[in-house]
């Protein structure tokens, strides 16, 4: 019983501190906020902030880390299959869309203007990861024509890009349509910079 009750008490402590880097980044952009800032906000102790994370961008990636695990966890595992060019689906593109419609602040913050070029290249690098690893799905029966990590940032800044448009206007369209023109944009390409594997 006292384990599980640390457990929730340094589990709440994380959950302020990045509440208060959240509310920070739409307040002022990331690069102007202090761990002073992030410490006053959440109302901890600069040791306590300190026992559990480095410095801000520890702070920072610490939440990019968690938000994989959630989306990579809710990815269907049917769409792990071997698929074809012609049938790809990237798995994590809608789930995407729905939670950024549910945690709009969140996504504001971490794809909004305000939320600064280091938020901003941390959200990349979760695109990237995500779509590297759906990618390399088709190694075992096709090869890439291309790099294929040239392939992985153009599709990676397309997908930060269509959803940064998507929230700056008030997502105007429903998430099951955003993800279809994400893979009709996108689908020509993946087709085009592969080719069967002959034995």
């Amino acid at each position: 019983m006292k384990i599980k009750k640390v457990d929730r008490r340094v589990s709440r402590t994380r959950q302020f501190l990045h509440e208060a880097l959240l509310s920070l980044i739409l307040e002022k952009g990331y690069e102007a906020i202090t761990v002073q800032d992030i410490i006053d906000r959440a109302n901890v102790g600069r040791s306590t902030f300190y026992a559990h994370f480095y410095d801000k961008r520890d702070l920072l990636q610490n939440g990019f880390q968690m938000l994989k695990e959630m989306l990579t966890a809710q990815c269907p595992l049917s769409q792990k299959r071997l698929v074809s060019p012609q049938h790809f689906y990237f798995s994590f593109s809608l789930i995407m869309f729905e939670h950024a419609r549910e945690y709009y602040r969140l996504y504001q913050a971490f794809v909004g203007k305000q939320s600064g070029a280091m938020v901003q290249e941390q959200m990349l690098e979760l695109f990237r990861e995500l779509v590297r690893e759906e990618l390399e799905v088709l190694e075992n029966s096709y090869r890439y024509t291309l790099p294929l990590e040239v392939l992985v940032y153009y599709i990676s800044n397309a997908y930060m890009s269509l959803l940064n448009w998507w929230l700056d206007h008030d997502m105007p369209y429903p998430t099951e349509k955003m993800d279809q023109i994400f893979h009709t944009l996108i689908l020509p390409s993946i087709q085009a910079s592969v080719e069967p594997i002959t034995h």
